[in-house]
């Protein structure tokens, strides 16, 4: 390991700090990871306007989301290059811990020429989705569990190569999966929307000729 960087929130996560990045010349580590790959959070700008949003109305209409999602999972699998293996009652469900679905709105607009250019409205109702890999992340990070996590993986390596091959579905996976949620959402509540941003900070990833593995962190250290 050559670089390791906290970040304002770094805390006490199971077994690794949460709010780090960690970067390596030649090996990866699955615990670094963790066991959510792909967890991420979603921004997505919805059709409903802020001076009609009724709280009330929302939470009446917000019910059976956590069940598990009705929609063609086999056709969603294929739209976004996985494969059917990896079907999962839990897709399309946000899952537990620090995992949730906000509804918010835009109080200022620090620069009003990039936010008009991007095309963004600041009337509109905006939903932020946050939730992963689901079981799907646990279960890869078991097969490639190291005895002793200390010594990372050699990233040429066969192992090394197996478990990034799973590592890289399960981020396609967590982003289906927040695309779901937000869109079952909106279909609860009769609202059109779109996604602005969808970007993962658990992973472990090629970064200037090395391996720079997020635990809770979105993106690369300016300079790194």
């Amino acid at each position: 390991m050559a670089r390791i960087v906290g970040l304002p929130d770094l805390h006490a996560g199971n077994g690794i700090a949460v709010g780090a990045a960690f970067w390596s010349p030649s090996h990866v580590w699955p615990h670094l990871v963790g066991s959510d790959i792909g967890c991420g959070m979603a921004l997505w700008e919805t059709d409903c306007l802020v001076r009609k949003f009724r709280l009330g109305s929302v939470e009446r209409n917000l019910h059976g989301l956590d069940a598990p999602w009705a929609g063609d999972h086999a056709a969603a699998l294929a739209e976004a290059g996985l494969p059917q293996h990896l079907a999962s009652p839990a897709l399309g469900t946000i899952g537990g811990g620090n995992h949730f679905v906000e509804f918010q709105r835009i109080e200022a607009i620090a620069d009003e020429a990039r936010f008009a250019d991007l095309g963004l409205r600041h009337d509109r109702v905006w939903m932020m989705v946050h939730s992963g890999s689901r079981g799907l992340g646990q279960a890869i990070l078991q097969a490639h569990r190291q005895t002793d996590a200390r010594a990372g993986i050699p990233a040429d390596s066969a192992k090394a190569k197996a478990y990034l091959a799973e590592h890289n579905a399960a981020l396609v996976w967590a982003i289906l999966n927040r695309q779901i949620i937000a869109q079952r959402f909106c279909e609860s509540l009769g609202f059109g929307g779109r996604r602005v941003l969808d970007i993962c900070h658990n992973s472990v990833t090629p970064h200037r000729g090395g391996w720079l593995h997020r635990k809770g962190r979105h993106r690369p250290i300016a300079g790194w």
